[in-house]
């Protein structure tokens, strides 16, 4: 099978139980089951390619040893006979569900309020992400740091265009990928996608839907211009004059110490545990049939 490039950054699936939005801009996938179908089935890109052989892959599926003893556990001793592509996917989100990461320094110090889990630096760091200077918080809430500041998850709070381009002659984003606008071509929606979560950065990078920052230095720099700014190239342009941008990216003033305290505070979100946790390493390696 030929490879394909696709356009967008793969998103952590840690967490992703907390999410009520699957897809970096599709706000119509509600489940994690629905998500599925995407990767396993789509044809454009390929992804996992299961849609060119998924008859062969089931009956694979269903003759493996393994496969079948856990089948027959996780469904009251059913044969692998009867075992479908709706079985699968819905283990498929089970096992999703189960990749749960609050173990960070932040977490300790939350739930402890003993601050030496957290440096004087990333301490400092705190007080600016969640200051008016900044706004970080304002866009970045909720247990994941994943949503604009509210109650619930909505469309208007789960996505956002944060000024990343605004190429002219494409009225804004690059005609590859223009987030929510692809399926509603609605010029409002160029460039909405999904507020990512801030939690493992140290294990997520490159950052953006689409893989274009490698550093949390990079990242900073654009939120402080309100923006990127793109001055030569086929995709000049500066973000920060985007017509849709959100509100929110309205950029601040910052010197190198307190962009390192904010970065320091950044990365204590990230739990080195997930790593390590042998409930998640592949079947094969497991002793005996895990619970969690």
């Amino acid at each position: 099978m030929e490879t394909e490039r696709v356009k967008r950054n793969s998103p952590s699936l840690v967490n992703a139980s907390a999410y009520r939005f699957f897809n970096l801009a599709n706000s119509d996938l509600h489940t994690l089951e629905k998500q599925i179908l995407h990767p396993l089935f789509l044809n454009h890109p390929i992804e996992m390619g299961t849609a060119l052989d998924k008859d062969n892959i089931l009956v694979n599926v269903m003759n493996n040893e393994l496969y079948s003893q856990l089948f027959k556990l996780a469904y009251n001793e059913w044969p692998a006979s009867k075992i479908g592509w709706e079985e699968i996917i819905e283990c498929l989100a089970e096992y999703i569900k189960k990749l749960r990461s609050y173990d960070s320094p932040y977490d300790c110090f939350i739930t402890t309020g003993d601050s030496s889990y957290l440096s004087r630096e990333a301490l400092e760091g705190m007080l600016l992400f969640y200051s008016d200077k900044t706004h970080c918080s304002h866009c970045h809430s909720g247990i994941n740091f994943s949503v604009a500041a509210s109650e619930r998850a909505t469309q208007q709070n789960s996505f956002a265009n944060t000024g990343l381009y605004n190429i002219q002659g494409e009225n804004g984003y690059p005609a590859i990928d223009k987030g929510i606008y692809n399926l509603s071509k609605n010029k409002a929606d160029d460039g909405l996608f999904r507020i990512p979560s801030l939690r493992n950065l140290a294990f997520t990078a490159p950052y953006y839907h689409d893989g274009s920052a490698t550093t949390l230095s990079e990242v900073i720099d654009n939120y402080a211009h309100g923006g990127r700014d793109f001055a030569n190239g086929p995709i000049a342009g500066d973000g920060s004059r985007h017509p849709t941008k959100h509100p929110f990216i309205s950029g601040f003033r910052m010197n190198e110490k307190e962009k390192q305290a904010l970065a320091a505070f950044l990365l204590s979100l990230s739990d080195s545990t997930i790593l390590y946790n042998s409930y998640f390493r592949p079947p094969q390696e497991q002793s005996q049939p895990n619970s969690y």
